[in-house]
Protein backbone atom coordinates (compact mmCIF):
# COMPACT_ATOMS: atom_id res chain seq x y z
CA UNK A 1 0.00 0.00 0.00
CA UNK A 2 2.80 2.11 0.85
CA UNK A 3 4.23 1.66 -2.46
CA UNK A 4 1.22 2.18 -4.44
CA UNK A 5 0.74 5.94 -2.42
CA UNK A 6 4.73 6.72 -3.17
CA UNK A 7 3.86 5.72 -7.19
CA UNK A 8 0.92 7.85 -6.96
CA UNK A 9 2.88 10.87 -5.30
CA UNK A 10 5.80 10.39 -8.02
CA UNK A 11 3.13 10.01 -11.02
CA UNK A 12 1.28 13.62 -9.44
CA UNK A 13 4.76 15.44 -9.22
CA UNK A 14 5.66 14.55 -12.93
CA UNK A 15 2.32 15.49 -14.47
CA UNK A 16 2.85 19.01 -12.79
CA UNK A 17 6.26 19.59 -13.94
CA UNK A 18 4.32 18.48 -17.30
CA UNK A 19 1.86 21.12 -16.44
CA UNK A 20 4.03 23.54 -15.64
CA UNK A 21 6.67 23.31 -18.42
CA UNK A 22 3.59 23.22 -20.91
CA UNK A 23 2.13 26.36 -19.47
CA UNK A 24 5.63 28.25 -19.09
CA UNK A 25 6.22 27.38 -22.70
CA UNK A 26 3.18 28.69 -24.36
CA UNK A 27 1.75 31.31 -22.51
CA UNK A 28 4.47 33.81 -23.96
CA UNK A 29 4.14 32.23 -27.14
CA UNK A 30 0.58 32.73 -27.25
CA UNK A 31 0.77 36.43 -25.64
CA UNK A 32 3.32 37.22 -27.95
CA UNK A 33 1.73 36.27 -31.02
CA UNK A 34 -1.63 38.57 -30.38
CA UNK A 35 -0.27 40.80 -32.70
CA UNK A 36 -0.06 38.38 -35.84
CA UNK A 37 -3.88 37.16 -34.93
CA UNK A 38 -4.89 40.58 -35.26
CA UNK A 39 -3.12 41.47 -38.02
CA UNK A 40 -4.04 38.52 -40.07
CA UNK A 41 -7.67 39.18 -39.08
CA UNK A 42 -7.18 43.26 -40.59
CA UNK A 43 -5.96 41.83 -44.05
CA UNK A 44 -9.29 39.63 -43.78
CA UNK A 45 -11.51 42.44 -42.74
CA UNK A 46 -9.80 44.42 -45.97
CA UNK A 47 -10.11 41.63 -48.42
CA UNK A 48 -6.00 41.36 -49.33
CA UNK A 49 -3.57 39.14 -47.69
CA UNK A 50 -0.04 40.54 -48.33
CA UNK A 51 2.59 37.21 -48.66
CA UNK A 52 5.71 39.39 -49.40
CA UNK A 53 5.37 40.74 -45.87
CA UNK A 54 5.67 37.30 -44.01
CA UNK A 55 9.12 36.58 -46.67
CA UNK A 56 10.73 40.30 -46.90
CA UNK A 57 9.08 42.63 -44.72
CA UNK A 58 9.78 40.10 -41.09
CA UNK A 59 12.05 42.73 -39.35
CA UNK A 60 9.39 45.72 -39.80
CA UNK A 61 6.83 43.12 -39.20
CA UNK A 62 8.35 42.15 -35.93
CA UNK A 63 9.11 45.69 -34.56
CA UNK A 64 5.67 46.46 -35.33
CA UNK A 65 4.17 43.49 -33.12
CA UNK A 66 6.54 44.14 -30.58
CA UNK A 67 5.00 47.84 -29.98
CA UNK A 68 1.36 46.01 -30.55
CA UNK A 69 2.36 43.90 -27.58
CA UNK A 70 3.83 46.04 -25.38
CA UNK A 71 0.90 48.33 -25.77
CA UNK A 72 -1.63 45.80 -25.43
CA UNK A 73 -0.03 44.40 -21.88
CA UNK A 74 0.39 47.96 -20.94
CA UNK A 75 -2.99 49.08 -21.56
CA UNK A 76 -4.37 45.60 -20.03
CA UNK A 77 -2.30 46.19 -17.12
CA UNK A 78 -3.65 50.10 -16.41
CA UNK A 79 -7.36 48.55 -16.96
CA UNK A 80 -7.40 45.32 -15.02
CA UNK A 81 -3.68 45.23 -13.53
CA UNK A 82 -5.57 45.12 -9.60
CA UNK A 83 -6.29 41.51 -10.85
CA UNK A 84 -2.62 40.36 -9.91
CA UNK A 85 -2.62 41.35 -6.45
CA UNK A 86 -5.90 40.17 -5.53
CA UNK A 87 -5.30 36.73 -6.68
CA UNK A 88 -2.28 36.76 -4.40
CA UNK A 89 -4.74 37.77 -1.32
CA UNK A 90 -7.23 34.66 -2.26
CA UNK A 91 -4.65 32.45 -2.50
CA UNK A 92 -3.06 33.46 1.31
CA UNK A 93 -6.30 33.49 2.57
CA UNK A 94 -7.50 30.15 1.64
CA UNK A 95 -4.34 28.81 2.89
CA UNK A 96 -5.13 30.74 6.45
CA UNK A 97 -1.87 32.95 5.39
CA UNK A 98 -1.51 36.45 6.84
CA UNK A 99 -1.44 38.73 4.01
CA UNK A 100 1.47 40.87 3.90
CA UNK A 101 1.10 44.94 4.22
CA UNK A 102 3.22 45.45 1.11
CA UNK A 103 0.81 43.18 -1.02
CA UNK A 104 -2.13 45.37 0.43
CA UNK A 105 -0.70 48.34 -0.45
CA UNK A 106 0.01 46.67 -3.90
CA UNK A 107 -3.60 45.95 -4.37
CA UNK A 108 -5.06 49.05 -3.55
CA UNK A 109 -2.03 51.42 -5.56
CA UNK A 110 -3.81 48.90 -8.38
CA UNK A 111 -7.41 50.02 -7.23
CA UNK A 112 -6.92 53.06 -7.78
CA UNK A 113 -4.35 53.13 -10.95
CA UNK A 114 -7.29 51.03 -12.84
CA UNK A 115 -10.11 53.05 -11.75
CA UNK A 116 -8.41 56.68 -12.79
CA UNK A 117 -7.37 55.30 -15.66
CA UNK A 118 -10.59 54.35 -16.63
CA UNK A 119 -12.10 57.13 -15.70
CA UNK A 120 -9.74 58.76 -18.19
CA UNK A 121 -9.97 56.34 -20.42
CA UNK A 122 -13.63 57.07 -20.90
CA UNK A 123 -13.40 60.68 -20.71
CA UNK A 124 -11.41 60.71 -24.09
CA UNK A 125 -12.31 60.15 -27.47
CA UNK A 126 -10.87 56.76 -27.87
CA UNK A 127 -13.31 54.40 -29.02
CA UNK A 128 -15.35 52.66 -26.09
CA UNK A 129 -15.80 49.18 -28.19
CA UNK A 130 -12.35 49.17 -28.87
CA UNK A 131 -11.60 49.81 -25.03
CA UNK A 132 -13.82 47.17 -23.96
CA UNK A 133 -11.72 44.97 -26.07
CA UNK A 134 -8.66 45.44 -25.23
CA UNK A 135 -10.16 45.16 -21.17
CA UNK A 136 -11.41 42.25 -22.11
CA UNK A 137 -8.18 40.95 -23.30
CA UNK A 138 -6.31 42.29 -20.78
CA UNK A 139 -8.42 40.91 -17.69
CA UNK A 140 -7.27 37.31 -19.17
CA UNK A 141 -3.81 37.89 -19.70
CA UNK A 142 -3.54 39.91 -15.82
CA UNK A 143 -5.89 36.39 -15.02
CA UNK A 144 -3.24 34.19 -15.78
CA UNK A 145 -0.57 36.20 -14.99
CA UNK A 146 -1.64 36.22 -11.34
CA UNK A 147 -2.09 32.44 -11.28
CA UNK A 148 1.14 31.79 -13.08
CA UNK A 149 2.66 33.50 -9.68
CA UNK A 150 0.17 32.01 -7.35
CA UNK A 151 -1.29 28.79 -8.43
CA UNK A 152 -0.99 25.28 -8.34
CA UNK A 153 -0.03 23.55 -12.51
CA UNK A 154 -3.35 22.40 -12.70
CA UNK A 155 -4.91 25.74 -11.96
CA UNK A 156 -2.20 27.39 -14.02
CA UNK A 157 -3.06 24.75 -17.24
CA UNK A 158 -6.54 25.72 -16.93
CA UNK A 159 -6.35 29.66 -17.00
CA UNK A 160 -3.82 28.96 -20.02
CA UNK A 161 -6.82 27.38 -21.78
CA UNK A 162 -9.35 29.66 -20.80
CA UNK A 163 -7.11 32.52 -21.56
CA UNK A 164 -6.59 31.03 -25.08
CA UNK A 165 -10.33 30.71 -26.04
CA UNK A 166 -11.47 33.31 -24.48
CA UNK A 167 -9.14 36.11 -25.92
CA UNK A 168 -9.29 34.26 -29.56
CA UNK A 169 -13.19 34.03 -29.52
CA UNK A 170 -13.32 37.69 -28.36
CA UNK A 171 -11.10 38.60 -31.05
CA UNK A 172 -12.91 36.76 -34.11
CA UNK A 173 -15.96 37.82 -32.26
CA UNK A 174 -15.12 41.84 -32.60
CA UNK A 175 -12.58 41.14 -35.84
CA UNK A 176 -13.60 45.14 -36.91
CA UNK A 177 -12.96 46.46 -33.19
CA UNK A 178 -9.75 43.84 -34.01
CA UNK A 179 -9.00 45.45 -37.33
CA UNK A 180 -9.35 48.89 -36.28
CA UNK A 181 -6.78 48.84 -33.53
CA UNK A 182 -4.56 47.57 -35.91
CA UNK A 183 -5.30 50.63 -38.20
CA UNK A 184 -4.43 53.06 -35.53
CA UNK A 185 -0.47 51.22 -35.37
CA UNK A 186 -0.74 51.63 -39.09
CA UNK A 187 -1.53 55.30 -38.95
CA UNK A 188 1.46 55.84 -36.35
CA UNK A 189 4.21 54.39 -38.77
CA UNK A 190 2.36 55.40 -41.90
CA UNK A 191 2.40 52.41 -43.59
CA UNK A 192 -1.85 51.91 -43.68
CA UNK A 193 -4.92 52.90 -41.71
CA UNK A 194 -6.75 54.75 -44.14
CA UNK A 195 -4.46 57.53 -44.68
CA UNK A 196 -5.07 59.72 -48.06
CA UNK A 197 -2.47 59.37 -50.27
CA UNK A 198 -1.22 60.08 -54.03
CA UNK A 199 0.73 58.01 -55.53
CA UNK A 200 2.57 58.89 -58.65
CA UNK A 201 5.66 58.02 -61.39
CA UNK A 202 7.61 61.32 -60.13
CA UNK A 203 8.25 63.69 -57.54
CA UNK A 204 5.84 66.31 -58.87
CA UNK A 205 3.02 64.56 -58.47
CA UNK A 206 2.18 65.03 -62.33
CA UNK A 207 2.08 61.72 -63.43
CA UNK A 208 -0.99 60.46 -60.93
CA UNK A 209 -1.20 56.43 -61.07
CA UNK A 210 -4.09 55.82 -58.38
CA UNK A 211 -5.56 58.25 -55.24
CA UNK A 212 -7.30 56.75 -52.21
CA UNK A 213 -6.80 55.13 -48.92
CA UNK A 214 -4.09 53.51 -48.12
CA UNK A 215 -4.57 50.04 -46.73
CA UNK A 216 -1.29 48.22 -46.43
CA UNK A 217 2.19 49.45 -47.70
CA UNK A 218 4.36 46.04 -47.51
CA UNK A 219 7.33 45.97 -49.00
CA UNK A 220 6.63 44.95 -52.84
CA UNK A 221 3.45 46.34 -52.65
CA UNK A 222 0.96 48.97 -52.04
CA UNK A 223 -2.95 47.77 -51.21
CA UNK A 224 -5.36 51.42 -52.26
CA UNK A 225 -8.90 51.59 -51.87
CA UNK A 226 -10.37 53.71 -53.94
CA UNK A 227 -13.57 54.78 -55.55
CA UNK A 228 -13.77 52.22 -57.68
CA UNK A 229 -12.66 49.35 -55.03
CA UNK A 230 -9.39 48.05 -53.89
CA UNK A 231 -5.67 48.12 -55.76
CA UNK A 232 -2.56 46.95 -55.44
CA UNK A 233 0.26 47.59 -56.97
CA UNK A 234 3.87 47.05 -57.04
CA UNK A 235 5.99 49.37 -55.05
CA UNK A 236 8.79 49.84 -57.64
CA UNK A 237 9.93 53.63 -58.46
CA UNK A 238 6.51 54.81 -57.47
CA UNK A 239 5.99 58.11 -55.49
CA UNK A 240 3.61 57.89 -52.48
CA UNK A 241 2.56 61.32 -50.61
CA UNK A 242 0.38 61.69 -47.75
CA UNK A 243 -2.49 63.72 -48.86
CA UNK A 244 -3.15 65.12 -44.99
CA UNK A 245 -2.13 63.77 -41.78
CA UNK A 246 -3.92 64.73 -39.36
CA UNK A 247 -5.80 61.49 -38.73
CA UNK A 248 -3.42 60.27 -36.43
Amino acid sequence: MQNLTSKISEWLSKRDSIYQLIVWIVSPIFISNLPTIAFILFMRENKIFSYDFFINGLFGLNIFFIFTTIFTLLYGFLLTGVIIPLIDIIFKYKKNESIPSETLFFFVFMFTLNLLSQLIIFQSDFNSQAHILLAIIGFFVNLHIGVLFYATPKIKLGTLILLIVAVVYSMFAYHKLTAELIEVGMRKFNTGGNKEILISNDNNGTKIISRGKLILLSPNNIYVRTETGIEMMERDNKIIKLLNDTNN
